[in-house]
């Protein structure tokens, strides 16, 4: 149960020499998987967007780290930003870590987590709003009312071996 990372394959540190040999102290590598639709990995983009892909990539490698407990963030590591939930609730990667960019991560019993974001909720309702993909893979906002009823579950998956194809 809980999150499951692993190591990266030694040939991902030599993708334009960013990333680095190890992840820094106190960060958890690995991959963020929805199983939405038939699955896609979520991944952060050098320009800013966030998608899911079906097959594991160098955008999908991320690194969870704590900002305070149960607070985290997340990085990509190879575009360098930061997974951020707007006040419209959109999903984007930032270039700097703002309060935009913390998440609140639950453990759920069937070693899955939710992220949420720790400083946008329903002015009305107060709910959550949550890090979700549609079954196409595209980032939905946080603040739609099936991304609040009803949150995606995502899994950190362990990095085995990435394709350089």
């Amino acid at each position: 149960s809980g999150l499951r990372t692993g190591a990266v394959h030694p040939r991902a540190h030599t993708a334009g020499g960013r990333g680095g040999p190890l992840p820094r102290p106190g960060r958890r590598r690995g991959r963020l998987y929805c199983r939405v639709g038939i699955g896609f990995h979520l991944q952060l983009h050098p320009d800013g967007r966030v998608d899911g892909a079906h097959d594991a990539s160098p955008l999908s490698i991320l690194e969870i780290f704590a900002v305070s407990q149960g607070i985290v963030g997340i990085r990509g590591v190879f575009s360098n930003k930061f997974l951020a939930m707007s006040k419209k609730g959109k999903l984007h990667a930032s270039a700097h870590f703002t309060s935009e960019c913390q998440f609140r991560e639950r453990f759920q019993e069937n070693s899955y987590n939710t992220y949420a974001s720790a400083v946008h909720r329903g002015r009305r309702s107060g709910r959550e709003w949550y890090v979700a993909l549609n079954k196409r893979g595209k980032a939905k906002r946080g603040c739609s009312p099936r991304a609040q009823l009803r949150p995606v579950t995502l899994k950190c998956q362990r990095v085995l071996e990435l394709c350089w194809q």
